[in-house]
């Protein structure tokens, strides 16, 4: 009987915890920006448990030209669980608590939106971190905002696969690439900002990463050709 209970204790607690959980169609988007057109990247969060679940989000990186900065401001706006907000008058917020639960089975566009109007276009990003208060979970999400390309009718396309997931001493990542001439791969912090920048002299290669010095944690690389983002990829290091 104890054997019969126990059993159908791990059961439940197994049950339980299947159902449990925020799922994202995808957890990177990219806005290609347009003056005096506003642009929107979203990223579908949907509640797959069968219960209310409480969310709260903080910004981890930005690099929007948002109020302050001296290179002038783009119009902004991001919407949560059931909040929008926009930078009309002060800078965009950097964290919140969704006001009302999650229902089980609904879903809900988190939306980044951006016009450049006359102000100077760069590419750009927005990664915050999202907390499943219910579950005790995080995850992130990145929204990169990227300038028009100056390079009509070429489409890059980047065959790349990396390994080991998480690193420990060695981050490994292969690449095929068309149509790029001079490509760099960098390497970014989640929350600080560029960390290392590699020339790849091969269309074709690999490359060794060494993430012996690196703190343990989130990171994402680029691969890039003149500017614009032809790839771009998480991994995470652990010692």
């Amino acid at each position: 009987m104890i054997k019969k209970i126990l059993l159908l204790s791990i059961l439940a607690a197994f049950s339980f915890q299947s159902f449990s959980q925020i799922t994202y169609d995808k957890d990177t988007v990219f806005v290609d920006m347009v003056p005096g057109i506003i642009k929107t990247g979203k990223i579908k969060v949907t509640n797959s448990s069968n219960h209310g679940i409480q969310l709260s989000w903080r910004l981890l990186s930005s690099t929007l030209l948002d109020h302050g900065n001296p290179l002038g401001k783009w119009t902004l706006g991001f919407c949560d669980c059931v909040t929008c907000y926009s930078n009309d008058f002060s800078a965009l917020l950097v964290l919140d608590t969704c006001i009302d639960l999650m229902q089980p089975n609904q879903s809900i566009d988190w939306k980044l939106t951006v016009d450049p109007g006359t102000t100077q276009m760069q590419n750009a990003e927005w990664i915050i971190e999202v907390f499943n208060h219910t579950d005790n979970k995080f995850d992130t999400l990145s929204y990169f905002l990227q300038k028009p390309n100056s390079i009509n009718d070429i489409s890059y396309n980047a065959d790349v696969t990396s390994y080991p997931n998480p690193a420990n001493t060695e981050f490994v990542v292969n690449y095929k690439l068309t149509n790029v001439s001079a490509p760099t791969l960098n390497v970014y912090s989640i929350v600080g900002g560029k960390i290392g920048t590699y020339s790849l002299n091969q269309v074709n290669g690999s490359l060794n990463i060494n993430t012996s010095s690196l703190e343990n944690g989130m990171y994402f690389y680029t691969i890039e050709e003149q500017g614009q983002r032809v790839f771009i990829q998480k991994f995470n290091v652990v010692h």
